[in-house]
């Protein structure tokens, strides 16, 4: 930029991937020795899908069931994703990050 800075620019790595999008049973808190994570949702991936703490995520709610009337969601991802055999579980704090 004009003032030297150089700025992080969006870049979309992952497009169309098939997911399951799940309300988070939010218990978030924190104590002297823990911080429990804040987050609002949860998102099922295929466990070789590379997703970061910070990464922005869109979702297409219902997107193989109504393709014609997609309702979009973007959301934050928080603290680290937790990969199994079968998935990985992603955390996501709903914001409008446009």
């Amino acid at each position: 930029g004009a003032d030297g800075l150089a700025r992080p620019v969006s870049v979309e790595v992952y497009n169309g991937i098939i997911c399951a999008l799940s309300k988070g049973g939010n218990s978030s808190r924190q104590t002297d020795a823990q911080l429990s994570i804040d987050y609002d949702m949860k998102l099922f991936v295929s466990p070789d899908i590379e997703i970061e703490p910070g990464d922005t995520i869109s979702v297409a709610r219902f997107g193989r069931i109504q393709t014609s009337n997609n309702f979009v969601q973007t959301f934050e991802v928080v603290g680290v994703p937790v990969r199994y055999l079968t998935h990985r579980e992603v955390f996501l704090k709903a914001g409008d990050l446009s």
